[in-house]
């Protein structure tokens, strides 16, 4: 399981009752993560 997926798994129980749609953006979300790396940003809407 990659950082994307374990990200995923602890941010939807959370979120998913109040948002409709949640983009994730960044270099973990592409693949492309260092050990430095982070979420460059959360969009929640609703």
């Amino acid at each position: 399981m990659n950082k994307f997926d374990e990200l995923r798994e602890k941010i939807l129980p959370v979120l998913e009752p109040y948002v409709t749609r949640i983009a994730l953006f960044g270099s973990i979300v592409r693949g492309e993560e260092t050990a430095e790396s982070d979420i460059v940003r959360m969009d929640c809407l609703n």
